[in-house]
């Protein structure tokens, strides 16, 4: 009888072990660990969404996975974010997509810089954000800077805490997407290209901006043919919205574009 005890408390013992081991390499992993990368060799798109549209982004998640696309979701004010949104973030985290920062008081970074200084801008802008973001469950590996303002200082000191960026440009009168050479990154050098280059596609559909469906899937031809990456940024995605959106629709027409000629729309975290 005591032998039996003996063994079933070994085998208890060696129970428990075996489940605190489990329990350490689950917390060992983390949450940075990089997801595995998808060949870039053939050219890529990212779509990349600013602000704290959280229900608007995941009411359309369904759109996202018909097409097998993922996105980056870049979030400002991220004191501000109540459990809903943090439970909406955590499921398009867990349906493949990039959970980014975007500062915390969406502060423009040449101008905070210039007029207190990197130490006090990162400080005060962006380490909480990032804090914040890990606290509520994320691992932000990228940075869009608010009103896409940059210069190589800002680059340089937030390259430490991030291992992408992105900024943006504008689309200059007479050019098309096509033709914008700066939201293009040849893949073999995504890598070193720390800071990436994205340009707007909120209002697609509308206004002068009624053909930019059709301009950017002319730019997702031009990324497949010569094996580029590259970007575009909006904000809430809606049928309408108070603030600069993008309608369901075009986005959607941009996705099946993507698909049907084999560009992998990818995340912030899945570039090497």
């Amino acid at each position: 009888m005591m032998k039996g005890g003996r063994m079933l408390t070994v085998c208890a013992i060696f129970a428990v072990i075996g489940c605190m081991t489990v329990l350490v390499a689950a917390e060992s992993v983390s949450p940075e660990t990089p997801l595995k990368k998808p060949d870039l060799s053939k050219g890529a798109v990212l779509f990349t969404f600013d602000d704290c549209s959280v229900a608007e982004w995941v009411a359309v998640a369904p759109l996202f996975r018909e097409y097998g696309a993922h996105a980056t979701f870049f979030v400002a004010w991220p004191d501000r974010l109540k459990p809903e949104q943090i439970a909406g973030l955590k499921t398009l985290q867990n349906d493949g997509h990039a959970i980014g920062c975007h500062s915390l008081r969406h502060m423009k970074a040449v101008d905070m810089i210039t007029a207190k200084g990197v130490d006090t801008y990162i400080g005060q802008d962006i380490n909480p954000a990032k804090d914040l973001l890990r606290k509520a469950g994320f691992a932000p590996a990228c940075f869009a800077y608010p009103s896409s303002q940059n210069n190589a200082e800002s680059d340089a000191a937030l390259l430490r805490i991030f291992r992408h960026l992105r900024t943006g440009t504008g689309l200059p009168e007479g050019k098309r997407l096509k033709d914008l050479d700066s939201i293009f990154v040849p893949a073999a050098e995504v890598e070193k290209r720390g800071c990436l280059t994205g340009t707007g596609i909120d209002a697609a559909g509308k206004g002068n901006r009624a053909d930019y469906a059709q301009q950017v899937c002319e730019a997702l031809d031009r990324a497949k043919a010569r094996g580029e990456v590259v970007v575009f940024y909006a904000h809430c995605i809606a049928e309408s919205a108070g603030g600069h959106h993008i309608q369901p629709a075009p986005l959607r027409a941009m996705l099946e574009h993507a698909k049907a000629i084999g560009l992998p729309a990818i995340s912030y975290d899945e570039l090497p």
